[in-house]
């Protein structure tokens, strides 16, 4: 029996890769048949997962972010950064430690061969309460 691969603070690690899939998944699922709008809840708590399940919801066209449970500072850069196809670096907050790890995450590694084009052409930065997106869309 093969184990179920977990996040890490490391980064890189093969869970990262269904953590992106399934918000793919959802965001696209949720999208079809209408021209509503379409958001995930990112729950700040929840570290790890942050930055590959947005990379997802991202690339899946997502229109809006929400983060709940903690203090969403870093999600705006996070989601510009996403949008933009580029690596980032997220700060997990660890029990026992004072500094933050820096968590990082290269948003084609679940995609080989295909993001950086697909969300080039595709993505638009999704938003957040009190903010406006940037440009006209596609830009």
């Amino acid at each position: 029996m093969r184990t179920t691969p977990r996040l890490r603070a490391a980064g890189g690690s093969p869970a990262e890769v269904p953590t992106a899939l399934g918000n793919f998944v959802e965001v696209r699922l949720a999208k079809e048949g209408h021209d509503g709008v379409v958001g995930v809840n990112c729950l700040e708590k929840v570290q790890l997962a942050t930055a590959p399940a947005m990379s997802g919801a991202v690339l899946a066209g997502v229109d809006h972010v929400r983060v709940g449970a903690g203090v969403p500072g870093q999600i705006p850069a996070l989601a510009d950064r996403l949008a933009r196809c580029e690596p980032c670096v997220t700060r997990l907050a660890a029990e026992g430690d004072e500094r933050p790890l820096d968590h990082a995450f290269d948003p084609a590694a679940p995609w080989p061969g295909t993001y950086r084009g697909r969300c080039a052409a595709r993505c638009w930065p999704p938003t957040w309460p009190g903010t406006r997106p940037p440009g006209p869309r596609g830009s």
